[in-house]
């Protein structure tokens, strides 16, 4: 085979090698913030939830890193939040985490922030009420569509 031959078989294996290691990359970029929502949801608890009192109503306040992944994802983190509504252990934390990435401005009083009602006791322990589940739902629902619209 010439030298010529070879340098373009050559050159069609780099050719080719860049364009799977593109796809790779773009694919990896793709995945990526889905990938770090997966698995920021699994972690997030109410127990991320601090709650105290003060002159303009309750002040909330979350932390933890699957919280923190997830408020840095913005807006692309609202089907994951949506979907941990319906889930005792989470809705709370998912509420707080939609109103931060979702709203400017929001409602709080001495027993709620953002329409979840929340019962703070003296010795610091709270209540979230996962009865009121389904209404934050139809909230979130009710809000997110009319941002759409």
């Amino acid at each position: 085979m010439t030298s010529l031959g070879n340098h373009r078989r050559h050159l069609q294996y780099s050719l080719g090698f860049l364009f799977i290691l593109t796809l790779f990359v773009a694919g990896w970029l793709a995945l990526r913030p889905r990938l770090q929502a997966y698995f920021a949801i699994r972690s997030l608890s109410n127990s991320d939830l601090s709650v105290d009192g003060n002159y303009f109503g309750l002040d909330v306040r979350i932390t933890g890193d699957g919280a923190s992944t997830l408020e840095g994802l913005g807006k692309p983190a609202n089907p994951w939040l949506l979907d941990a509504l319906n889930d005792p252990n989470r809705f709370a934390a998912a509420h707080v985490l939609l109103t931060r990435i979702n709203m400017a401005e929001y409602q709080l009083s001495a027993a709620e922030w953002n329409h979840l009602k929340i019962d703070l006791f003296a010795d610091g322990t709270t209540d979230f009420h996962s009865e009121q589940i389904q209404g934050i739902i139809d909230f979130w629902n009710r809000h997110l569509e009319s941002d759409d619209g």
